[in-house]
């Protein structure tokens, strides 16, 4: 490896992710998944106690909200696998970010959802997942860049 090429550090990996999948490696996937498991039970136990008080109450609101989380969780479930599939390839994708007003909106809103959470715990578990991807092909085209200079 040239000294000038840099192996990124990705949250929650590390440089673990670039040489070697060893244990830490993957003791930190691992991790990763269980965190996003428990934040998808959680939110789901929200949602649905917040359901069930709507039951209650107006059967009209609690169909509302049903309806609303069920069409935003899988719009937002298309958006990852669609988001996903595009930019697996490319070493610099384009992606929402927080510092613009309708990213922080979808942001916010989507944070509401079980589809979020969802998303990500999938992402987790795929064999590699979209951010180690992506920088392992902008180290591979440093690498292409450093050997054709």
């Amino acid at each position: 490896m040239p000294r000038d090429v840099t192996i990124p550090a990705l949250p929650g990996l590390g440089r673990t992710w670039y040489e070697r999948r060893g244990a830490g490696y993957w003791a930190r996937r691992a991790a990763l998944s269980l965190l996003w498991l428990f934040l998808t039970a959680l939110v789901t136990l929200i949602v649905v106690a917040i359901l069930i008080a709507l039951w209650h109450r107006s059967t009209a609101g609690f169909t509302v909200v049903l309806v609303l989380e069920i069409v935003y969780s899988l719009g937002i479930l298309a958006f990852f696998a669609v988001a996903t599939a595009r930019g697996w390839n490319d070493p610099h994708p384009s992606t929402i970010r927080p510092g613009n007003v309708p990213g922080q909106i979808f942001l916010i809103l989507s944070s509401l959802t079980i589809g979020l959470y969802l998303a990500l715990l999938v992402t987790s578990l795929l064999p590699e997942t979209p951010a180690e991807r992506h920088a392992r092909l902008q180290v591979a085209e440093e690498l292409h860049s450093h050997a054709v200079s």
